[in-house]
């Protein structure tokens, strides 16, 4: 019987939620992706989302090596608020913040498909959410994607 929950899944419905956020974003103007935010003044807008998205991806990919590399690394959670602030996503263009994710995106997948079946259930402990295997991180990192397209269209007001 074949596992529902495998390394090519995760890594297909990674490399297909570039394709989707691409799709969401291609009509959509530099000025409406930093006008336009989710809960008014406070809110995000769709490149600070870009932003996060990028920029968490680093995180991930860190996390996934450590957990390689390391017996049981424990890693911290983040405020993405701050790291909005730390990591000037305000300073970056609708354009260029895209292209941080998608190039952050690829360069993950290049790493995942050097894992054996062995390192995909390497294990690690996130102060927050609690024990995980590479693979069940990777599945954490579609359904990221998933809530921060889904705030896109929401912010965009088309969800």
């Amino acid at each position: 019987m074949m596992a529902m929950l495998t390394p090519a899944k995760a890594q297909r419905a990674l490399t297909q939620n570039i394709r989707l956020l691409r799709g969401i974003l291609e009509a959509v103007s530099g000025k409406e992706a930093r006008q336009l935010r989710d809960e008014g003044e406070n809110g995000w807008n769709t490149v600070e989302v870009l932003c996060h998205m990028a920029d968490f991806e680093d995180i991930f990919i860190d996390r996934m090596r450590s957990m390689v590399n390391e017996e049981m690394p424990t890693f911290p959670s983040y405020n993405p608020d701050e790291r909005v602030i730390s990591q000037q996503y305000k300073a970056r263009r609708f354009d260029e913040a895209l292209v941080w994710f998608v190039d952050k995106r690829h360069e993950h997948l290049e790493y995942l498909k050097t894992l054996t079946g062995e390192q995909w259930q390497r294990r690690g402990i996130h102060t927050e959410f609690g024990e995980t295997t590479v693979l069940e991180h990777a599945y954490n990192i579609v359904g990221h994607d998933i809530n921060h397209m889904d705030q896109i269209l929401k912010i965009l007001g088309e969800a």
